[in-house]
């Protein structure tokens, strides 16, 4: 893989972390209940081709049995799902919180990691995943709303992401400079006939 594919998968990433930040931002009062309602209905639609699967088999086996008792719990799953999604939403902050903290800890440590190679202006990436990993402790241990989960969620994504770009843009410069640089051995260390 060279450095420039690379650099723009990297950079195509963070652009969809960016997008995905602002659906949550822009979205806040629904994306939590829509993605649970979701799930519940794949639940509930493969829980249903799972019977019907067992139905249209013409062998039987103990497999099978156990196939159907996992599509029917999966069915049951679906409809608490559905049914319930506050219940289920409830426990979004610790699965988000979650997330974010180990986002901005990775951008943190990343930045940090690559404070050598990148020279100056290292530490602007590392406050931004400072920022998502302390957003993301909001989120897992503060009473806070659904709506502000999915907000402060969409903030730490986003800063998640342009810390990606920057840091991509800036390593890629860097080994881009390195790359260009001569690396010829010094007269006496060359190895050859005398």
């Amino acid at each position: 893989m060279n450095l420039r594919s690379a650099k723009t998968r990297s950079i195509l990433v963070d652009i969809v972390l960016i997008l995905l930040g602002a659906v949550f931002i822009v979205f806040n009062q629904f994306i939590a209940s829509m993605f649970v309602q979701v799930i519940g209905g794949v639940m509930i639609l493969l829980g249903v081709i799972g019977i019907i699967v067992f139905f249209v088999r013409k062998e039987k086996t103990i497999g099978s049995g156990f196939m159907v008792a996992g599509a029917v719990a999966g069915i049951l799953i679906g409809l608490f799902f559905l049914l319930r999604s506050d219940v289920v939403v409830s426990a979004f902050n610790y699965i988000f919180g979650s997330i974010m903290i180990m986002a901005g800890l990775v951008v943190l440590i990343t930045s940090i990691g690559n404070a050598r190679r990148v020279g100056r202006g290292w530490w602007i990436t590392s406050l931004f995943g400072l920022a998502a990993a302390i957003l993301g402790g909001i989120v897992l241990f503060a009473e806070v709303g659904d709506n502000v989960i999915s907000i402060l969620t969409g903030i730490a994504l986003i800063l998640c992401g342009i810390a990606g770009i920057i840091e991509t843009i800036r390593l890629a410069k860097a080994l881009d400079q390195m790359s260009k640089r001569d690396f010829t051995p010094p007269p006496g260390d060359r190895v050859g006939p005398v």
